[in-house]
């Protein structure tokens, strides 16, 4: 408790926190409860460990909560001064135990015919959906930056692409936040086959937007109604297209 209100509130997105907050919720208070910080072992901590794979929970989840808990014991070390070593230092993850599903592992990307069938199976009143799809396969960006993104993060002219935010559901809400990583932030370079159809979505946005009397959007993925995409219905989109069509789809493999 005292890692995560002195230490990961000051240093960590708010959507980490959301995560971390679980993890110790969920599995480090009922694993470690009523266990004495000096009675904290190596061999508890790679029981822990171990447990989780047993249990299976993913390779992220675990890699995720073993940093957690050695981040933790770290600042029990220093500055806390509660206990003289971390106990957690050489825990390891024995990744040969979980098994990775073998789908998955072959599906790395789309063929050229796949993406051109998800975009012949949109409908037209979901036609705006195209969009995303076709950022998220010319410039490889992730979802939430791609309902982040606004005109003013394209350059035209130098054919370039600004990705320095991203969006997140937080508490219910959605938000435009930085990026996780200062590495996420960076300027891509994209083809003529994406800046035109970029060219060609805003003068569709424009028309629209004349014709519901409003302002045109400053953001790129909007739906019918002129409103921002999230990056929630992205994924409820990729779902629907993954049962509709039969085929083992998700937003990520565009990147």
């Amino acid at each position: 408790d005292e890692w995560y209100d002195l230490y990961a509130k000051q240093n960590c997105k708010p959507l980490t926190l959301v995560s971390y907050e679980q993890i110790i919720r969920l599995h480090l208070k009922p694993y470690f409860n009523n266990i004495r910080l000096k009675n904290v072992t190596p061999k508890l901590c790679q029981s822990f460990i171990n447990k989780l794979i047993s249990d299976g929970i993913s390779v992220s989840y675990i890699k995720m909560m073993k940093v957690l808990l050695h981040s933790a014991l770290d600042y029990a070390v220093f500055p806390m001064e509660y206990i003289k070593s971390n106990p957690a230092k050489l825990i390891k993850v024995k990744y040969k135990n979980i098994e990775v599903d073998k789908k998955e592992k072959q599906l790395e990307c789309l063929s050229n015919e796949q993406f051109n069938m998800i975009l012949d199976h949109l409908t037209d009143s979901i036609s705006y959906f195209k969009i995303p799809l076709y950022i998220g396969l010319y410039a490889g960006c992730r979802s939430g930056e791609v309902v982040a993104l606004e005109w003013d993060d394209v350059d035209f002219e130098n054919k370039t692409l600004r990705i320095n935010k991203t969006m997140i559901r937080l508490k219910g809400k959605y938000v435009i936040t930085t990026p996780k990583t200062k590495y996420s932030i960076r300027t891509i370079l994209i083809g003529d086959t994406l800046i035109n159809i970029l060219k060609e979505w805003k003068k569709h946005q424009e028309e629209c937007a004349k014709q519901l009397e409003i302002e045109p959007p400053s953001f790129i993925c909007s739906n019918r109604q002129m409103n921002r995409v999230t990056n929630t219905y992205i994924t409820r989109r990729c779902e629907l297209i993954r049962k509709e069509m039969d085929l083992d789809f998700h937003f990520h493999l565009l990147r």
